[in-house]
């Protein structure tokens, strides 16, 4: 059984930035730059994001958190 490495899934910080971009980014008016920057990611981070809220619901991206 393997006791390092990287974790697998995500950490509650990063998990609770997708949710709280799911209602600004359904807003057709604003601009990706204009959701990502207030929030400190990069483009980059954002559309990995954006991904993630296409293809899921708020509680399957709360269970993608690190698992112990």
């Amino acid at each position: 059984m393997r006791t390092s490495g990287r974790p697998k899934g995500y950490t509650a910080e990063t998990l609770s930035k997708p949710i709280l971009l799911r209602s600004i980014y359904k807003d057709p008016t604003m601009r990706p730059e204009d959701i990502y920057k207030p929030f400190g990611l990069t483009g980059a981070t954002f559309y990995r994001y954006a991904k993630i809220l296409d293809n899921h619901t708020d509680e399957e991206i709360k269970k993608m958190g690190i698992k112990k």
